[in-house]
């Protein structure tokens, strides 16, 4: 079974056309990547002119399909027909193939010739094999007013990508465009042209091999005539594309065309990612060239996250959507997974891992949001060579569907991308780095201690109910009373509650207050006082954490008569004794033994 490319190319090309020549002798100027006149000997760009009807488009689609087979990452840039603004800029955040909701708002793109910074990191962070921008003059044309700008987007395309070959295909007049305007960069550039096929022997046997790749199982029509194919060569003037569009064309009047691309195309399977949530491959899928009933399925997904009540990463049970889906998608809606206890709302979880993020990039071009980051808790991605402390992502205009692009573009376009630290530390450079993974590891012990069956002190591990407690009184919400917890407040402050607005209806009810709202930074103090308190952290390590942290007030505390007294000390008498009635209401003796040291 063919992919689309491969059955377009199969179709529309023949080995036996006067592009063939250039095609060859194309391929292998850029594996070899050596033009006269590049100041490193390397050719970055390729402009490839020809007439309307010289067979520039096929000839695109054929060098796509050359490299594509050899698992080489392409990027195919072309205009988008939906658009009334013809930018080159838009038109290739387009071809990224981008989640559906920010397409739409590329399409609302007016005059903005510049890319955000986003857009050119995910480009580079792709790996591009090779980029390939087809029809060219559709931005360049002398009548259009954005033509100017779409020449500074390709310079600039050139500029930021020195070690990818670019292959611009292009009627001559634009081709000429391109070529000027580059020429302003230290660039080397390679010209080929497209010219028509003389009406001999190789032209004849150019005909019949794409009249045989379009005929019809039977030989009905096989044998064409002198008088035909010199008429075809007359009314294209042997230009390859026309020439080729005639003879598509005859078969057609006569019912005798072979290619039916709904009968040879099947869409490749877009798996999930390893601990992908539903509504992050739902997302993915949306950028794929999906069948009809897949369509479908994206409608009444949207449609059911459009109700507030339910939870996007639920819907894989859904049976109107799993309907749109044939046998082959059964063993990937058999590997999502219902969100349990212990996991956030989805609109409430958005700490993320940025490393994840990258890797998917690399791998599958677009980021995944994975479901474990909706684990309460959860602060250290421990799925990398070295622990990678998860952030959060701040901005609250995101879906369902490009959650996880909204991550990766404000990961990329904030400081946090160039940091080679997650905590702010006294020492600097390389030791620096080194303290950060210490700090990093220690927090990844506690978080496997806190979130998993892992045993690793002598003692018994306390309940649940304890380490939630003991975390809620050190993460609480700085809106709660009249400061935030110790913990929310270590690195950095945090702003206060109004005391004036202190009344009982702000006093614990049947629970500590909840730290869902904390960040992955402030959730890592708060296990480094669990891992001190009960012995996963030895003293040694509590004194490095102390000795190579610069907090913003009170040093880090070392033993539990030090996190009893900072833990109490940023509240007042009457809030401590409402946590020990707390205490005493909601857990057992046992339990209550276990908290009290740090509530009195």
């Amino acid at each position: 079974m063919l992919n689309r490319l491969g059955a377009f190319t199969e179709a529309q090309w023949s080995n036996l056309s006067g592009n063939e020549i250039v095609l060859t002798a194309l391929v292998s100027s850029i594996c070899n990547g050596v033009a006269v006149g590049s100041d490193d000997d390397r050719t970055n760009l390729y402009l490839i002119g020809g007439a309307l009807g010289s067979g520039l488009s096929a000839l695109s689609y054929q060098l796509e399909h050359h490299f594509r087979s050899q698992q080489l990452r392409v990027l195919s840039i072309e205009r988008h027909p939906q658009k009334s603004v013809t930018l080159f800029s838009s038109d290739l955040v387009y071809s990224l193939k981008l989640p559906a909701e920010v397409s739409e708002e590329i399409r609302k793109h007016k005059g903005k010739s510049a890319l955000d910074e986003a857009y050119w990191h995910l480009l580079l962070e792709r790996n591009y094999d090779l980029i390939i921008i087809r029809d060219a003059h559709e931005w360049v044309l002398p009548s259009l007013i954005s033509s100017s700008q779409s020449l500074l987007a390709m310079q600039e395309l050139v500029a930021r990508c020195p070690c990818i070959p670019i292959v611009v295909f292009a009627e001559p007049g634009a081709a000429r465009e391109i070529d000027h305007a580059v020429s302003l960069t230290n660039t080397g550039v390679r010209s080929f042209e497209l010219s028509p096929m003389e009406n001999d022997r190789d032209f004849e046997m150019f005909i019949r091999d794409i009249r045989r790749k379009l005929l019809a199982a039977s030989d009905q029509g096989a044998e064409i005539s002198q008088e035909e194919i010199k008429s075809i060569h007359s009314k294209s003037k042997g230009l390859i594309g026309y020439a080729s569009r005639l003879v598509h064309l005859s078969l057609a009047d006569a019912g005798a065309l072979r290619f039916n691309e709904a009968e040879n195309f099947e869409a490749e399977q877009l798996f999930p990612i390893n601990g992908e949530s539903f509504s992050s491959w739902m997302g993915r899928m949306s950028v794929e060239n999906m069948s009809v009933a897949e369509l479908n399925a994206f409608d009444v997904f949207s449609h059911q996250c459009a109700q507030l009540s339910v939870d996007p990463d639920s819907l894989y049970e859904f049976p109107a959507i799993r309907s749109c889906f044939n046998d082959r998608y059964e063993g990937v809606f058999q590997s999502f997974r219902l969100p349990t206890d212990g996991y956030l709302p989805f609109r409430q979880s958005t700490s993320y891992c940025p490393e994840c993020l990258k890797a998917d990039i690399r791998k599958v071009d677009l980021p995944a949001w994975r479901s474990a980051w909706r684990q309460l808790g959860m602060c250290i991605c421990c799925d990398h060579a070295s622990p990678v402390m998860l952030l959060s992502l701040s901005t609250p205009h995101y879906s369902p569907l490009d959650k996880a692009w909204r991550a990766y573009t404000e990961y990329v376009s904030s400081p946090s991308s160039r940091l080679l630290v997650s905590f702010p530390l006294i020492s600097n450079g390389e030791q620096a780095i080194a303290d950060n993974q210490m700090l990093l590891r220690i927090t990844a012990r506690v978080q496997s201690w806190v979130l998993g069956d892992t045993q690793i002190i002598q003692t018994q591990k306390p309940t649940k109910a304890v380490l939630e407690f003991l975390l809620g009184v050190w993460l609480c919400d700085p809106a709660w009373r009249t400061a935030p917890g110790f913990a929310c407040s270590f690195f950095f402050p945090q702003r206060k509650g109004n005391s004036a607005n202190f009344t009982p209806d702000t006093s614990f009810a049947d629970a500590p207050p909840h730290y869902s709202w904390a960040t992955p930074r402030q959730i890592a103090v708060a296990y480094w006082m669990l891992g001190v308190a009960f012995n996963v952290i030895s003293f040694d390590e509590a004194l490095t954490i102390r000795d190579v942290c610069r907090p913003y007030s009170l040093p880090f505390p070392v033993d539990r008569n030090e996190i009893r007294r900072v833990g109490l000390g940023v509240h007042a008498r009457r809030v401590r004794e409402e946590m020990i009635a707390l205490a005493y209401r909601t857990l057992c003796a046992e339990e209550f033994e276990q908290v009290i040291w740090a509530l009195r």
